[in-house]
C-alpha cells in the first residue's frame, strides 16, 4: 500500500509547512498575533482544501493495492488467478472501509491542525510573561509547534484513546486492508482447491496475540471450534484415514486476536497425513526489541516534523541536531540485536514514512 503511505505522509509534510510558513509571515509586527487571529478561517478553509483533494486521489490507488494483495495471497497457495472482476468484488469490503476510516479521520485532522495554528497564535501573544518582541514571540511560537511536532500536525485521537498523526494511521488502515486482502484470498484459494485445513505460520520476532496458534492446525470451517481431533482421508496415502489434533476454527482464532493489524503471519495448507508443521519456537526477547525498534522510528519521525515545523534556521538546526542524536540511538540499537534479526528500514524514520511521489 505504498501509494496510500506517499498520498498522506505528503499530505501531512504539506500541511506542516503550510502552517510553518503561515506563522512566520510577518513576525516583526506588533499586530502579528491579531492578524494571524483572523486568519483561522482561511487556513480552516486550506486545511480542509487539501485533505480533500488527498479524498479524491485516494479510491483508484486502494482498488489496485488491495487487488494485488488479494492475488498474492491466491499465489501463496498456488491457486488459479480469478478475474478482475471477482477479485475486485472481494476486496471491495476493505476498500470501503478503508476509504470511509480515511473519511473519518479527515475532520479530525483538519480541526486538529487548526488548533496547532490557533495555539500557536495564542503563543505568540506572550502570554508566557516575556512580552510580546520578535524574539520572545519568534521563541513561543516554536515551542507551540515543537510540542504539536511530538503528536504529528494532523494528529487525533481514536475510539481507544490512542493517539495518531493522519499519515501513520492511514499507513496502518491501509496495511490492515491489505493484510486482510492477502488472507481472504489464501483462503479462498485454498477453497477452491478443496482444502479444508490449514496451518499457522509465524513470522519473524512474532507477537504475543499470535504465539499461542504459531505452528497449529486450523479448520477453515467451524468443524475444529474449541480444538477436537479429526478423523479425516488421509491426503497422502490413499484409502487411508488419519487423525488430525487442530487448535480451534480460523474464525476462533481471528477472535483471539490472530492475524490482528500488523500481523505477519500467515496461512499454508495442511494435508492431512503429512508431516505436521514445524514447532514454533518462540521470540519474545526478539519482539521486544522490534518494539524498540518501532518507537526509536517514531521518536526520529517526530523529530523530522519539527524540523518541517521550523521558524527559522535556528530551530531546523536544533531539529537537525536532535535527528542526529536519535538516529545514532537508533543504530547502536540495530546492531546490539542484529543477533535477533532486528533491521534497519530508514523509510520509516522519515518525516513521510519515507514515501515519496
Amino acid at each position: 500500500m505504498t501509494e496510500v503511505g506517499d498520498h498522506y505522509a505528503e499530505v501531512e509534510r504539506k500541511i506542516a509547512k503550510g502552517l510553518a510558513t503561515r506563522l512566520g509571515d510577518g513576525m516583526r509586527s506588533d499586530r502579528w498575533a491579531a492578524v494571524h487571529a483572523g486568519r483561522v478561517g482561511a487556513v480552516q478553509r486550506w486545511v480542509s482544501g487539501v485533505l480533500a483533494a488527498a479524498a479524491r486521489r485516494l479510491g483508484t490507488a486502494v482498488g489496485r493495492a488491495l487487488s494485488e494483495a488479494h492475488a498474492a495471497g491466491r499465489a501463496e497457495v498456488a491457486a488459479p488467478v480469478m478475474r478482475p472482476s471477482r477479485v475486485a468484488a472481494a476486496v471491495l469490503p476493505q476498500q470501503e472501509l478503508l476509504a470511509s476510516r480515511a473519511r473519518a479521520v479527515h475532520q479530525a485532522a483538519a480541526q486538529y491542525a487548526v488548533d496547532i495554528y490557533r495555539g500557536a497564535v495564542a503563543a505568540g501573544l506572550g502570554l508566557d510573561g516575556r512580552g510580546d518582541s520578535e524574539f520572545a514571540r519568534r521563541r513561543s511560537v516554536q515551542r507551540a509547534l515543537d510540542r504539536a511536532a511530538e503528536q504529528g500536525v494532523t494528529g487525533f485521537v481514536d475510539a481507544r484513546g490512542r493517539r495518531w498523526s493522519l499519515a501513520s494511521y492511514l499507513e496502518m488502515a491501509a496495511a490492515t486492508a491489505a493484510k486482510e486482502a492477502q488472507l481472504q484470498g489464501t483462503i479462498s484459494g485454498l477453497r477452491d482447491l478443496g482444502h479444508t485445513l490449514a496451518y499457522v505460520r509465524g513470522g519473524p520476532q512474532e507477537c504475543s496475540i499470535c504465539r499461542p496458534w504459531l505452528g497449529t492446525i486450523l479448520t477453515l470451517d467451524d468443524s475444529g471450534r474449541g480444538g477436537t481431533t479429526l478423523v479425516l482421508p488421509s491426503a497422502v496415502t490413499s484409502g487411508r484415514m488419519v487423525t488430525v489434533r487442530v487448535a480451534g476454527s480460523l474464525a476462533e482464532a481471528r477472535a483471539a486476536g490472530l492475524f490482528h493489524p500488523r500481523c505477519r503471519c500467515a496461512l499454508r495448507v495442511y494435508r492431512p497425513g503429512a508431516a505436521g508443521p514445524a514447532a514454533a519456537v518462540p521470540d519474545p526477547e526478539g519482539d521486544a526489541a522490534r518494539q524498540k525498534l518501532r518507537a526509536m522510528e517514531r521518536a526520529v519521525r517526530e523529530a523530522r516534523q519539527r524540523e518541517a515545523l521550523a521558524l527559522d534556521d535556528a530551530a531546523r538546526q536544533k531539529a537537525a541536531d536532535l535527528i542526529r542524536v536519535r538516529r545514532a540511538r537508533l543504530r547502536a540499537h540495530v546492531r546490539e540485536t542484529a543477533h535477533l534479526g532486528i533491521q534497519r528500514d530508514q523509510r520509516r524514520e522519515s518525516a513521510n514514512l519515507g514515501f515519496r511521489a
